[in-house]
C-alpha cells in the first residue's frame, strides 16, 4: 500500500526518481565532482513532490 510509511513508490514513482537523478548526475559540473550525500538528500527532498507527481 503505498500509503504504509516505508513504502517505495509505485514502480513509475521509483523510475522517475531514477531518471531524475541520472539527470543531476548528468548536468553535474565538474563531472566527476561527488556532491555531499546531505546536499543530494536535500536537493531530492525539495524535488520529490514534484518527482512523485509525475
Amino acid at each position: 500500500m503505498v500509503t504504509m510509511p516505508g513504502h517505495h513508490g509505485t514502480p513509475e514513482q521509483r523510475m522517475a526518481s531514477a531518471t531524475w537523478a541520472a539527470d543531476l548526475a548528468n548536468a553535474a559540473r565538474p563531472q566527476g565532482e561527488i556532491q555531499p550525500s546531505r546536499t543530494f538528500a536535500a536537493t531530492f527532498d525539495a524535488h520529490l513532490p514534484e518527482i512523485i507527481a509525475g
